[in-house]
């Protein structure tokens, strides 16, 4: 598990989460899945950062291209509204049926 996950993850238990955010963007640059997670849930969230869903979209686009259950079903949750991102059914199927895949 990466050093900067583990100290994002501290972070954000302590609801610091603009250093969670720092260390979550550290681990995103070495392509870490669960830090992207976090990063687009703060973003969604508007902890640590300005709210923003297309930010939100764009980090759990790139968690669940990487097999984050949770990103997936969120940002088919984000298609299926058009939350953040030009609403989008087929695309919102196809990532709920990834997020139920066992």
């Amino acid at each position: 598990m990466s050093t900067y996950f583990k100290l994002g993850l501290a972070a954000y238990n302590h609801k610091d989460y603009i250093n969670a955010l720092d260390s979550f963007n550290r681990a995103a640059l070495e392509g870490h899945a669960g830090a992207q997670e976090f990063i687009g849930h703060l973003y969604y969230s508007g902890w640590g950062v300005d709210q923003d869903v297309a930010a939100a979209a764009h980090w759990y686009e790139l968690a669940a291209a990487k097999g984050s259950e949770y990103a997936q079903s969120s940002i088919g949750v984000m298609y299926r509204d058009g939350e953040g991102v030009k609403q989008d059914c087929e695309k919102a199927v196809y990532w709920h049926t990834l997020a139920a895949e066992c």
